[in-house]
């Protein structure tokens, strides 16, 4: 009687890290097939009346995997068995990764950043405070970088899934997040606008963001500044000033920098000015015209004769 003629295995060459990797034996009908897998110890199948049986291998490492028949034994005697050399190999994909990172925080109106690492070449798909599916493409090297658009609120990038890009297609459901912070900008204004004599000081008050640091021009000056209290508040004494003069805000800063305006403008009034002139020398009993000139409308006070 002839040998068994020989086996064939197939399975389904390619799956994803998780999936069921399947090898198909067929054979002479109810046939004894003995093989490995990967090279360990023999196992024993035996074919159906069709001279088929299916082989199902769960939770294997990602790499390459091989089924090797070694021998198929016919089912009734004299029981001839014939040695093989038939395999077939099933590829376990890694496994899917991604995470990322970002910015921690950024001032409010500027924009702030996002990497996403993983898997090389996969497709990752996040939200944004919770919104609508986007994706960004991982690199050969397995990252991506995106620049966020203005925040002007705190705002959440959080993981739904990372997918291969090419066959087979294989997804993974993923949780991971990063919260940027957003800064308010801080506030500053300035007050202290009057009207002094010549010759005298004024007050300039600032207020704003507790603890910022103003900074300011007097006339378009170079830059100077002050720095707010706990309340918000500071003010300073002008020196004598003789001429009128512009305190003008220019930015305000605690972590982050605001552009701010505002002035206060002080006025100067001229002193006013008076001159006496009369006859030097007159003869007794008689009058003469003693004689005032200065600034328009000034009371001026005089000695009596």
């Amino acid at each position: 009687m002839s040998n068994p003629p020989a086996p064939t295995v197939s399975s389904n060459n390619t799956i994803c890290f998780g999936d069921i990797a399947i090898f198909d034996l067929t054979g002479l009908p109810n046939a004894i097939i003995n093989y490995t897998i990967d090279g360990g110890a023999t196992q024993t199948a035996t074919l159906n009346g069709s001279g088929t049986f299916q082989i199902s291998l769960p939770a294997l490492p990602a790499g390459t995997h091989t089924l090797l028949i070694t021998s198929i034994t016919e089912p009734n005697a004299p029981y001839c068995t014939t040695n093989t050399n038939v395999s077939a190999t099933v590829l376990v994909q890694p496994q899917l990764n991604a995470g990322l990172t970002a910015t921690s925080s950024v001032c409010s109106g500027t924009a702030g950043s996002v990497i996403f690492t993983g898997t090389p070449n996969a497709l990752v798909t996040y939200t944004v405070n919770g919104g609508t599916n986007q994706t960004i493409t991982l690199n050969a090297s397995g990252s991506a970088t995106l620049t966020t658009p203005l925040l002007t609120v705190n705002s959440t990038y959080q993981l739904v899934s990372v997918e291969t890009t090419s066959a087979p297609l294989c997804t993974l459901a993923i949780t991971d997040s990063a919260t940027i912070l957003v800064t308010g900008l801080p506030s500053a204004s300035i007050s202290g606008t009057a009207t002094i004599c010549s010759g005298n000081t004024s007050v300039v008050v600032f207020s704003g963001s507790p603890g910022a640091t103003v900074t300011y021009t007097i006339n378009g000056g170079a830059n100077q500044t002050i720095v707010l209290d706990a309340s918000g508040n500071a003010s300073l004494t002008t020196p004598v000033l003789t001429a009128n003069t512009t305190y003008a805000l220019a930015s305000v800063a605690t972590t982050c920098t605001n552009s701010v305006a505002g002035n206060a403008v002080i006025s100067i009034l001229s002193l006013p000015t008076a001159t006496i002139s009369a006859n030097t020398t007159i003869c007794s009993g008689t009058s003469t015209t003693i004689q005032f000139n200065g600034t328009p409308g000034v009371n001026r006070s005089r000695s009596p004769k």
